[in-house]
């Protein structure tokens, strides 16, 4: 892994936190309060296809269009082969989640809850823990507020 300079996003922990947010059933309940349980899924899977997972080609209102050389080279830097392999493995199997969504829903901007959510929750469990990430780390983050509450806000838009 490359060193980045400071002026640069820590896409490690931008990636770490919104794992731990879509493994934690605790922090999605606490989320959901703000906005409603389908509409929390909606701007979690925003975080991921919008802004924490760089390499991303759409966004969840369309396409992102060209990646920033630059960009791209920074993100790599940040995780190592097998780790980026399997974020792109995780990645596909969100696509294909929100891809079995009616448009409408996507439209309402809101994502059922289910089990097919359920499904991606664990998902995200295993990659967390490939890219040694640990959700227990960031239910005590969570707790005592601070930090933790920060990085939660520059990933998802709290929008009405």
């Amino acid at each position: 892994m490359g060193d980045t300079p400071t002026t640069t996003p820590d896409h490690r922990q931008r990636i770490a936190t919104l794992l731990g947010l879509l493994t934690s059933e605790e922090a999605q309940e606490t989320l959901s309060q703000r906005l409603g349980r389908p509409r929390l899924a909606y701007e979690l899977a925003c975080a991921w296809f919008d802004d924490v997972y760089v390499p991303s080609e759409r966004y969840m209102d369309g396409l992102k269009g060209d990646l920033a050389p630059e960009a791209a080279e920074t993100f790599k830097d940040a995780f190592d082969p097998v780790e980026l392999a399997a974020m792109e493995r995780f990645h596909r199997f969100f696509e294909l989640r929100i891809d079995m969504l009616p448009d409408a829903m996507i439209a309402s901007r809101c994502i059922p809850m289910d089990d097919r959510w359920r499904s991606l929750m664990k998902d995200a469990g295993y990659l967390l823990e490939d890219i040694g990430g640990n959700v227990e780390d960031l239910r005590r983050r969570l707790a005592t507020g601070g930090k933790a509450s920060e990085e939660i806000t520059a990933i998802i838009k709290f929008k009405k």
